[in-house]
């Protein structure tokens, strides 16, 4: 920033780094990758536009920045030719490679520039050695597992954004992009199908690390395949990424892929067997509905999930037909119809047992216990949810079966509260909050932390019961999910409990408190709390 401020005082005496402009500049000096000769030609633009025209042309690097200082040697009077300089210098092998790598976007390892890259080089060298040079050459960015925060050590590389932009214009060029960019697109959904928890029980943390390092790289593919009109590579991106954007904070960029992937088409007609794509199609609709009613668009969930109903109806698959009822009697408990609820609710769950999905079963008996709590059963409710929690323990701790057994903990804590039962809630509510971050279900800590936070009010301890409100809220915002009614009841009486008790001022610094503490520390302190903890 300094040394933008001293060349852009020195083409525009007038400009000065005021508190309005210094995080646009702040801005563009990241965007330029922090490259000196970068920052001098940006600067020498001052003299034409505010620092907030100069930013907004920024994606377009290698013509902005031009026209620097005329005692420059010819090669640094602007960036593109200070980049030609320096991919001129390199053999065919290494500008071979240096085009293709441009495809990768926030990093790539070795593997998988082997993968994508390593097509016949001119030469013949392998990627490892061409690559090797290109570090060498300052053209390629190298950084050791440790600093990048890979547990296996691992190295990753990256390219600039100012060097990839140049990148991408040699591989366009070339005449290789389409198949680079396919081979790139093949690779990330490869990698997202071998990442799948259920393909490795026990690496569920791991799967959560893979899928948000290259999420950069998923959305390339993505973009392609949706370009290109891929229709199987970008349906099978899209459905495996699915739970990863709504467990890991994406639920609204997710949705929007999930939106932009369904126009690609699908069966035609009816489908007399359930074959894989006609099922995939279903699927897709599924989800999407999933994540649309998460942010509270209940009017579209019910379009999406009534299109896989009715998918799954016109090719004779019975079995998934208890996903779309299961998740249109949800819709219809948050729209206040509890009767509606119950029926679509009670058909799912005949589903479930009658072909036994331990994981299906879980849900909808979670969706049914909300619908008839609101009805005022609220005994049934809970001897629903102790059946499912009782069966469900007893299934192995794959994803799926503890993701339904967080969701059944956090709803039979809700009821114990409201019975009266603090100490068996904070045990329940516990134990969910546990799984949640154990298996990384971000999207499901909610519930069970707006429950903790009553459990506090109750239990005397009303700064905590802000605390947690606050905590859950920023959970919310971060996923771009509302406040459902299943956590309104905790939430509201927490609410009250906490203002009542603190005053408005004490409350709100409190909730603040909250609202800027990481989740995982949150959870970690009150399970420890010796005055909640039962």
């Amino acid at each position: 920033m300094r040394l933008f401020c001293e060349r852009a005082v020195a083409v525009a005496p007038a400009f000065e780094l005021t508190a309005g402009n210094a995080s646009t500049v702040e801005e563009i000096c990241r965007r330029l990758d922090g490259l000196p000769l970068a920052i001098e030609l940006a600067a020498a633009r001052i003299k034409l536009f505010s620092p907030e025209a100069l930013m907004d042309r920024l994606d377009r690097r290698l013509r902005v920045l031009s026209g620097g200082a005329r005692d420059l040697p010819e090669r640094q009077r602007t960036l593109r030719d200070t980049v030609a300089w320096s991919h001129d210098l390199l053999d065919e092998d290494e500008r071979a490679l240096f085009g293709r790598m441009s495809v990768f976007a926030g990093g790539f390892s070795l593997e998988a520039a082997e993968a994508v890259c390593g097509t016949p080089m001119p030469e013949g060298e392998d990627v490892l050695e061409t690559l090797a040079s290109l570090v060498d050459n300052s053209l390629v960015v190298s950084r050791s597992g440790v600093s990048a925060g890979q547990e296996d050590g691992e190295s990753r590389f990256a390219m600039l954004e100012t060097i990839k932009e140049y990148a991408a214009e040699r591989l366009r060029s070339s005449g290789e992009d389409d198949e680079v960019r396919r081979a790139h697109a093949h690779y990330f959904l490869a990698l997202a199908e071998d990442a799948q928890p259920e393909n490795s029980p026990h690496m569920f943390e791991e799967w959560l690390v893979v899928l948000e390092r290259d999420h950069d790289n998923f959305r390339v593919a993505l973009r392609w395949a949706i370009r290109h009109q891929e229709t199987d590579i970008g349906t099978r991106l899209a459905l495996l990424l699915w739970r990863f954007w709504s467990e890991h904070y994406h639920v609204g960029e997710g949705r929007r892929w999930l939106e932009a992937v369904l126009p690609l088409g699908g069966p035609e007609g009816g489908v007399a067997e359930p074959t894989l794509p006609a099922r995939r199609w279903a699927f897709l609709h599924l989800v999407a509905g999933i994540l649309a009613s998460g942010q509270g668009d209940y009017d579209r969930a019910v379009e999406l999930c009534e299109q896989s109903l009715s998918l799954y109806r016109r090719m004779g698959y019975r079995k998934g037909t208890s996903g779309p009822l299961r998740e249109l009697g949800a819709v219809a408990y948050h729209r206040g119809d509890y009767d509606e609820a119950v029926c679509l609710s009670e058909q799912a769950l005949a589903l479930t047992h009658e072909f036994g999905s331990t994981f299906g079963h879980g849900l909808a008996v979670c969706t049914l216990a909300d619908a008839l709590r609101a009805q005022g059963d609220v005994e049934r409710a809970r001897a629903l949810l102790e059946e499912s929690l009782t069966s469900l323990r007893r299934k192995t701790y794959l994803l799926r079966v503890a993701n339904a057994l967080a969701n059944t903990l956090a709803r039979l804590g809700s009821i114990e509260c409201e019975l009266g039962r603090e100490a068996r809630a904070f045990e329940l509510f516990g134990e969910s909050l546990w799984l949640g971050r154990r298996f990384g279900f971000i999207h499901h800590l909610v519930i069970p932390l707006e429950g903790m936070a009553r459990v506090a009010a109750v239990r005397g301890r009303p700064e905590w019961a802000a605390r947690l409100l606050g905590t859950s809220a920023a959970l919310r915002d971060e996923m771009g999910a509302t406040l459902t009614l299943v956590a309104r009841t905790d939430h509201d009486y927490a609410l009250d409990a906490a203002r009542a008790k603190l005053g408005e001022d004490a409350f709100a610094a409190e909730w603040e408190r909250g609202r800027a503490m990481p989740v995982e520390v949150a959870i970690s302190a009150v399970l420890d709390d010796e005055e909640l903890s039962p």
